[in-house]
């Protein structure tokens, strides 16, 4: 294994900035910018948390529901509009609530190993990655490690990030040593497989061969011999959730990657409807009572 010697990584050179949004004007996600951002869903690794912390400050990991926030170097950006964007990115685990990132790290999978770059140079970088990320001046003594499966979701316009002052910005090289690395993984797997032998795919089986259905309100998202067959998509819409909404229809009717995050778009919408008519009912209850006692009083 490549290892990392402490003198390739110098003294912190940036600490974490304040909570900001694209809605109040922050910059767009630059490729390989490294940044403290809530990615849906839980991240595990066979089944470990990956939660991931703070480096270099004394922050503490926050999370919302399901939606942890996490360290994360931004492998793609893609803009869509209302300043919101479709965000790729590399997340940065720590495993804080399985024991920590040594003793979790120990247990794992050989091939589950081999999808986790070291960003301490305590550990060393897999030999057939090579050696170790080049991150400039940013200095890392915790026991953290990059995914090499990226996440893509998209991030709302009002959502709050943080980001790097200055900004920490991973190389192209690096990045795409890490496609690189990630397509020897997969045909690695693959050929594995053929051989006979099983090994949990990196990503704990989710990819984009995924069969996802969501039938929610007037929309039907179903799979149909490998084909997506989409309903209800108003491609003529004012309002600008139903906007964002249909551009995720359309996302995953072209990229069975979407298909996920459109079901869990569709199922906190109806959600919103479920606490919106239990709203709407309380209020008229509440209205009634006043009529009754109106007219008692009359």
């Amino acid at each position: 294994m490549a290892s990392n010697t402490p003198d390739q990584f110098m003294q912190p050179a940036c600490h974490l900035g304040r909570p900001r949004s694209l809605e109040n004007g922050a910059p767009i996600f630059m490729t390989g910018e490294y940044i403290f951002v809530r990615i849906p869903e839980d991240i595990r690794v066979e089944g470990h948390d990956g939660e991931a912390t703070v480096v270099g400050t004394d922050l503490p990991s926050a999370s919302n529901g399901s939606s942890p926030q996490h360290f994360a170097f931004v492998r793609l950006v893609n803009p869509l509009p209302g300043n919101a964007c479709i965000l790729e990115v590399y997340p940065v685990l720590s495993f804080g609530r399985t024991g920590g990132a040594v003793s979790t790290y120990n247990t794992l999978a050989n091939i589950t190993k081999a999808a986790l770059l070291p960003l301490s140079f305590r550990h060393p970088t897999p030999d057939s990655f090579g050696p170790p990320l080049d991150l400039g001046n940013w200095s890392n003594s915790r026991d953290l490690f990059l995914h090499v499966i990226p996440r893509r979701f998209v991030m709302p316009a009002k959502m709050p990030f943080k980001r790097m002052d200055p900004p920490l910005i991973m190389p192209f090289s690096e990045l795409s040593r890490i496609d690189q690395y990630r397509e020897y993984l997969r045909s690695y797997t693959q050929t594995t497989n053929a051989d006979g032998q099983s090994h949990p795919p990196p990503n704990g089986g989710r990819g984009d061969e995924q069969v996802a259905e969501a039938e929610l309100g007037g929309f039907s998202v179903e799979s149909t011999q490998g084909l997506l067959v989409i309903e209800g998509v108003d491609e003529d819409a004012d309002d600008a959730d139903a906007t964002f909404r249909d551009e995720l229809v359309m996302l995953a009717r072209d990229d069975p990657i979407w298909r996920e995050e459109l079901r869990r778009y569709l199922q906190e919408e109806e959600k919103e409807r479920e606490l919106m008519q239990k709203e709407r009912v309380a209020r008229l209850a509440h209205w009634r009572e006043d009529i009754a006692i109106w007219a008692t009083n009359c």
